[in-house]
């Protein structure tokens, strides 16, 4: 398998900036997004709750109540929705009323919602959505009267469920702005990209140069330091080191000349007494026949050593 080329570093800090600015647009957005939809929900429930509560406090009731009596309660209440107009049912105990007539009771109002009303005797509110996943915000509200001082309930419930579909296409508006939104906005995202990526990859351009012509002997070569960040410390780094080489370089090289200095005076100092040597030696090999062996032989091996030393010139 053919091994993918590395990305390089230009397209990989681009990369992962792009990548940071999504998902802080991302993140954002579904923060601003789960916020504003609950201030809208919020608002619309509270302002829903509030009303009918009100409203159901604010009727007559003469118990026991009779079928006409429960619609004619309903039907006022149904008159009063806020902040949207909302369809209102009624039960007493097997009486079941609406404002829409032939639907005595609903789907959305659920025999949880209708539980915490009957058993707790308070308000509650459930959101929901019905068969045809249209949202609906369903409140049941007891009617309680005044006993001795408490509260006693009538037996009669009334339920106002409040459609949420402009909330839904506000919410969704939203969304789509979001959405709409998120591509220009990384685009834009680019330029600062381009411009972040360039700033850091200056240094190490200027680096690898300075490394090249480091390689090529240049050992006077130096790095601009700009600023106080982390490449900037490379490149001071990068000086101190290029410094002392040269400087060992350059110690090198002095070394060497003193060494040929040294050589030369040598050389220099030993000229003379060597040809002297050398002189003398031929003179007594002429007359090495009238020495004594020891001598001769002695005489023979300081003419053949000396022989090996070149003289210098």
């Amino acid at each position: 398998m053919r091994r993918i080329a590395p990305l390089g570093l230009r397209t990989r800090l681009i990369a992962a900036f792009l990548l940071v600015a999504a998902i802080s647009a991302v993140t954002t957005a579904a923060l601003t997004y789960q916020q504003a939809r609950n201030a809208i929900l919020k608002q619309t429930q509270d302002t829903a709750i509030s009303t009918l509560r009100d409203q159901v406090e604010q009727q007559e009731f003469r118990l026991p109540l009779d079928q006409a009596e429960l619609q004619r309660i309903v039907i006022e209440l149904g008159k009063r929705g806020k902040p949207h107009p909302w369809i209102i049912f009624g039960e007493y105990g097997s009486v079941r009323v609406s404002t829409n007539p032939g639907t005595p009771t609903s789907s959305v109002i659920t025999d949880n919602l209708r539980e915490k009303v009957r058993r707790h005797d308070y308000t509650a509110f459930q959101r929901v959505e019905d068969a045809r996943g249209n949202p609906w915000l369903t409140i049941g509200v007891p009617a309680l009267f005044e006993h001795n001082g408490f509260s006693e309930s009538t037996g009669a419930v009334f339920y106002a469920s409040v459609p949420l579909s402009t909330e839904k296409q506000t919410v969704e508006a939203m969304v789509d702005a979001a959405k709409q939104g998120a591509v220009p906005g990384l685009a834009i995202a680019i330029v600062p990209a381009l411009l972040a990526a360039r700033s850091v990859l200056r240094p190490v351009r200027d680096m690898r140069r300075a490394a090249q012509h480091l390689g090529r002997g240049r050992l006077d070569t130096r790095i601009e330091v700009r600023g106080a960040d982390e490449l900037a410390g490379l490149a001071r780094t990068f000086n101190e080191t290029a410094r002392a080489l040269e400087q060992s370089v350059s110690e090198l090289q002095d070394a060497e000349i003193r060494a040929r200095r040294f050589a030369s005076d040598v050389s220099h100092e030993l000229r003379t007494p060597l040809a002297g040597m050398l002189a003398v030696t031929e003179v007594l090999d002429e007359d090495a026949e009238r020495l004594d062996a020891d001598t001769t032989k002695a005489l023979r091996l300081v003419r053949t050593q000396t022989g090996k030393i070149p003289i210098p010139l």
